[in-house]
């Protein structure tokens, strides 16, 4: 029989990590902990489908209770397991998840693109343009190129990082000036982050995608703790670590944004 609220009243986003020595095995891996306690959480029933959005949240728009992510990024930089992990979050709200992924030219450097649409129900896994809620970029770039997939009430969430395309590599174009500003000018709301400068991935590049989910969360009602189970489950153990740290700075940066 699965536990109840009323037994583990104490139960917070805080305490997986927290947890007096007593209560844990020190001997016991993190992943481990984390998985065990996330199991705890779900069988408490704490998840489940609830409001979508936060009150008031910024640039958010939502009709029929849905959230539309636009995924846009480069090859190599880590926007398919993103993808995936919102939509694992959806599923464990018990929400119609609908993904699709673009693959392109994904090993060569070039844009690969992931549609993520969750409600109560969803019929298409594509995003018509003009409707995503949210453009989750992880290059500057990538932001402006399919900036006309946002809703006139949506959020870009971008990397200011620049990565040179193939054109610009070969010389055969100029990277485009002021693409920030472009970007700002036909956004309601715009987070810039300089994730390799102001986060963790300055360590460890791989884990620019945690930093932009983390932001991304600081804008959508499903608890911290949520997420992390979920970055538990998908991540390998050993990267674990480095992997939360990117979330929660991605979602402190995001929530200090959204607080102006």
């Amino acid at each position: 029989m699965g536990a109840t609220q009323q037994e583990f009243p104490e139960l917070s986003y805080q305490s997986c990590f927290k947890m007096p020595p007593t209560k844990r095995r020190k001997n016991q891996p993190q992943q481990d902990r984390l998985k065990k306690f996330c199991q705890i959480y779900r069988e408490s029933k704490y998840l489940g489908p609830n409001n979508l959005v936060k009150d008031g949240a910024v640039g958010m728009s939502t009709p029929g209770g849905k959230i539309d992510v636009f995924i846009a990024g480069v090859g190599g930089q880590g926007t398919i397991l993103a993808g995936r992990i919102i939509s694992h979050v959806g599923l464990e709200k018990g929400l119609d998840v609908k993904l699709s992924e673009t693959h392109g030219m994904a090993q060569r450097g070039g844009s690969v693109v992931t549609h993520v649409r969750l409600g109560e129900k969803v019929y298409s896994p594509l995003i018509p343009r003009g409707k995503a809620d949210y453009l989750l970029a992880f290059e500057q770039l990538e932001a402006l190129r399919w900036i006309d997939f946002l809703s006139e009430t949506g959020t870009v969430i971008t990397n200011t990082q620049r990565l040179n395309p193939l054109p610009v590599l070969t010389g055969m174009s100029g990277y485009p000036e002021n693409v920030l500003e472009k970007i700002r000018s036909q956004a309601r709301f715009t987070l810039a982050i300089d994730v390799l400068k102001e986060t963790v991935a300055a360590q460890n590049t791989r884990v620019t995608n945690l930093v932009l989910i983390g932001a991304l969360a600081s804008f959508v009602n499903f608890e911290p703790f949520e997420w992390e189970c979920v970055i538990a489950e998908l991540v390998p153990p050993a990267l674990l670590e480095i992997n939360l740290q990117a979330f929660r700075e991605g979602y402190r940066i995001g929530a200090a944004c959204k607080a102006f």
